[in-house]
């Protein structure tokens, strides 16, 4: 929904110029090795909360591996991190 392949790309490519459908085809595990959800990630949670378990804070640490070759800008998962993080709670 977000990024964009380059193997869809090229498949775009190659059916232009051959002028005729082209199909990328790849199976569960090719898919869960090398796309975008396969890069590893270390993340460490700190919360505080008062005795009515109210949160007062919250602290993430992460850590992303996105290879030589990532499509996303340096920042991108810290951002949509940073959106949901404290779900329906207030801080």
């Amino acid at each position: 929904k977000i990024a964009l392949y380059r193997e869809e790309l090229v498949v775009a490519a190659l059916a232009r110029q051959l002028r005729r459908p082209v199909r990328w085809r790849e199976d569960r595990l090719e898919n869960l090795t090398a796309a975008a959800n396969s890069r590893e990630d270390f993340c460490r949670t700190r919360a505080a909360v008062d005795e009515q378990g109210t949160l007062l804070s919250l602290t993430l640490e992460m850590r992303e591996d996105f290879g030589a070759y990532c499509f996303f800008p340096a920042n991108y998962l810290a951002r949509v991190v940073a959106m949901i993080l404290s779900g329906p709670y207030r801080l």
